[in-house]
This record gives C-alpha cells, structure tokens and sequence, in this order.
C-alpha cells in the first residue's frame, strides 16, 4: 500500500470512528413503556409525575395511560399531562377526552387522541372514534 492511499485510509478511519462515537453518546430520552426513542416536541409526547416528585415519560397516550393504571410497584401516579390534539397545549389527563378507533395514530398506532371536551364533535365529525374519559379506559397490564 502507498503512503498516500495509507494515510486516505487513516483518515477515512478516524473520521467514521468519530461519527460512531459521536452517535452512540447521544443521550436519546426514551419511552418509559416501550422504549422507542422520543420526539423532541412530538404532540404525542405524554408524561406522568408521581407522588414522590419522580416523572416519566412516554411516547404516546397508550402507553402513559397503561402505566397510569398499572404503575411500577412503589409508585403511585399523581398526575398526566398530555398535548391536546387541536393547540397542542399541555393539559391534565383529566380534563381532556380521549379518542380512539380514529383515523389518527401515534407512533404506537392506534392511540388515544387527547381532545378538548369542547373539539369533541368536530374531531369525531372529522375523524370518527370513540370518546372516552382517563377513569373510563382499562388496558391490560405492560
């Protein structure tokens, strides 16, 4: 091998070994459920604060709200903040609907759309589903 090609290949080296390294120490927030990687500013984007101060956070509504009910042992849920669909706005979970068998998904696919009590017609007149509120949805377990 020439010196010249010798010293091409040594810099092709170094530089695919820095990406590499700068790729791999890139702290990517994941989802607390299911681990796929979060969006910075993903309307889906959901979060859960629990009763001693510690949150999580999650990819999607379907996700935060299986933990909401099925909570890691020693930890009570105090409280969910979800985008609403339409401003995207940060409410509590409790006072939103949620919405599900709709033509919108998340990154989990069907997912519960957080809407508005007062969007309720137009998104449904929009795009279908059913409504429910936080107390009412039971998913299975994890």
């Amino acid at each position: 091998m020439s010196t010249r090609m010798f010293r091409y290949v040594t810099i092709a080296l170094f530089f695919s070994s820095q990406i590499s390294i700068a790729a791999c120490s890139r702290k990517n927030e994941m989802c607390a459920r299911c681990h796929m990687a979060l969006t910075p500013g993903d309307l889906h984007n959901t979060e859960i604060v629990y009763t001693n101060g510690t949150g999580a956070k999650f990819d999607s509504a379907i996700c935060a709200i299986t933990i909401w009910q099925h909570a890691p042992q020693g930890s009570v849920p105090k409280s969910m903040t979800v985008h609403e669909y339409y401003d995207g706005a940060l409410r509590d979970a409790t006072e939103v609907l949620f919405v599900r068998g709709t033509d919108v998904t998340g990154p989990m696919g069907d997912d519960f759309i957080a809407i508005d009590p007062n969007n309720l017609k137009k998104f449904q007149t929009d795009h279908g589903g059913k409504s429910f509120k936080l107390a009412e949805i039971k998913l299975d377990s994890p």
